[in-house]
């Protein structure tokens, strides 16, 4: 629900900037997709190096990638900013997955992976209307307040969650570790 409103919004950023075309959404909106590209070449040894911390890593990299797209005036600010939000939703799947992985039993991680899928999509669906109440509320635009919102949510929930793994033991950090 959160990566939403910079999708769906960043051809209206483009235009009514006056920082390029719709042809330059195209190539800013497809560098979410190669960001998430280059963190899944990376994940692999991202999670040997930060193992708990890996979804704190993908959340503050969200947090930074919607900042450029927030405050960008530039296709090429923009262009950063999706290819980290891209590159930090490619960690925090993952991770998600991982983590999934680690306290579902295997009987039930198949029905507990759709069920976080199924979020997902919802997220997607409402996200018009979260953007609407959104600018309802705070008297915002609709096209970069819920972007601000974005990152400043991914931003505190990465705080909250890296402080969290900080006191977890280490048995809760890899499957069998004791």
């Amino acid at each position: 629900m959160l990566n939403y409103p910079m999708l769906l919004n960043m051809s209206t950023i483009i235009i009514t900037g006056n920082l390029g075309s719709a042809a330059s959404a195209g190539v800013v909106l497809s560098m979410f997709t190669v960001g998430g590209m280059v963190a899944g070449a990376i994940f692999g040894k991202l999670y040997q190096i930060t193992s708990k911390f890996a979804m704190s890593v993908g959340m503050f990299m969200v947090a930074l990638g919607m900042a450029f797209v927030n405050y960008a005036n530039s296709i090429m600010l923009l262009i950063a900013g999706t290819t980290f939000v891209g590159i930090g939703f490619g960690i925090i799947m993952p991770s998600v997955m991982m983590i999934l992985g680690m306290i579902a039993p295997p009987a039930g991680f198949t029905a507990a992976s759709g069920i976080v899928m199924a979020f997902m999509n919802l997220g997607g669906f409402v996200s018009p209307y979260y953007m609407a109440l959104l600018a309802r509320i705070s008297g915002q635009s609709s096209v970069r307040f819920p972007i601000f919102f974005a990152m400043i949510i991914y931003g505190i929930s990465a705080l909250i969650y890296t402080l969290t793994r900080l006191k977890a033991p280490p048995s809760t950090t890899a499957p069998g570790a004791s």
